[in-house]
């Protein structure tokens, strides 16, 4: 029910943006999903282990034991 209320982004008393909390939520989850995969990418390009990857790991260890 409060997530159909609205959000808005102000700046001083202009109000730059306004969806309902439900969206905001969606698309601040989304964009944060989308710059932890960029992450991860990298994290390979540099013959790196991706920190989820070793964390998932552990969790996964951890279950097994």
């Amino acid at each position: 029910e409060t997530f159909a209320l609205p959000w808005a982004l102000k700046m001083g008393d202009k109000v730059l943006m306004q969806l309902p909390r439900d969206v905001t939520t969606r698309q601040t989850v989304n964009h944060l999903v989308h710059h932890r995969g960029q992450l991860t990418v990298y994290e390979r390009l540099l013959h790196l282990e991706p920190a989820l990857t070793k964390q998932f790991a552990r969790m996964t260890a951890q279950a097994n034991a």
